[in-house]
């Protein structure tokens, strides 16, 4: 497929990035306010993701909890959408804001991920308009990425399609946790893993969930001068101190995924 070709495509289709974030985590409360290079968390994150090429907008999707006001501000000063809804029930935030946008694909990032790669996400994203056949296209079906670097490129058309379905109350917190664990193995939809060419690098955690995870990363930022450093530079500067990575290697990834459905298999159960 020629380049000019692609360009079209992007030109009348509409690709809407989606950060979900919100204030109250449970094991570091308010951490996307927490600041990086002198701006909260999520405002770091922000001007990273604005400088992806492909996103024909961006927005922030967040509760209606007062403890999430300040994202009002954030999202008024970068110049980016806001949309407010339920604070358990995230898919039903992101099914809204690809409705109102007519959206042909919702990318999903999330707001504990301040180091996001806006040429990774264009990479993802260029991946999925030449290749039409995939509804689903993710770098986490298989980890072979950094836990931080998650990115999912859906089809509006198959967001809108599981509003149809049974969803539990897990799968519409994690949004698309129904597509892979389902939909995915039974080969209900046609999804691509998008893999790291060169290593498995999915050991490494460059999310922020704990304390140790936020201190990590402001080490990371600390050592940059501006926020527009790669992916492969923080790779860089790990390779030259590993030391690093002792700051947060007890935990493991997809940690809150995890114990969300163990708490849920128990509850089966009793």
């Amino acid at each position: 497929m020629q380049f000019g070709l692609i360009k079209r495509y992007f030109s009348v289709m509409k690709i809407i990035g989606i950060i979900q974030a919100r204030a109250s985590s449970t094991r570091l409360p308010g951490k996307i306010f927490l600041p990086l290079q002198g701006v909260p968390a999520i405002q770091f994150l922000i001007r990273r993701v604005l400088n992806a090429k492909n996103l024909a907008s961006l927005y922030i999707a967040t509760t209606t909890n007062p403890g999430d006001d300040p994202l009002v501000e954030v999202t008024r000063e970068e110049k980016i959408k806001l949309y407010r809804g339920s604070e358990e029930d995230v898919f039903s935030r992101y099914l809204a804001i690809a409705k109102q946008e007519n959206a042909d694909y919702i990318v999903r990032l999330t707001g504990d991920c301040p180091l996001h790669d806006p040429a990774l996400i264009d990479e993802m994203i260029e991946f999925a308009i030449k290749n039409p056949q995939f509804d689903y296209v993710s770098n986490t079906i298989e980890p072979t990425y950094p836990d931080g670097l998650d990115i999912e490129v859906v089809k509006g058309s198959l967001l809108a399609s599981l509003e149809n379905e049974k969803l539990s109350a897990l799968d519409r917190e994690h949004v698309t946790s129904y597509i892979w664990r389902e939909l995915v193995p039974a080969k209900k939809v046609n999804a691509f893993n998008f893999k790291n060419p060169d290593a498995d690098l999915s050991s490494l955690r460059w999310t922020v969930d704990e304390k140790e995870d936020y201190q990590l990363l402001k080490m990371i930022t600390d050592r940059f001068e501006t926020n527009s450093f790669t992916w492969k530079d923080v790779l860089k500067l790990i390779e030259k101190a590993p030391d690093l990575l002792e700051v947060n290697s007890r935990f493991i990834r997809n940690e809150g995924y995890f114990s969300a459905l163990k708490k849920a298999d128990l509850d089966k159960k009793n």
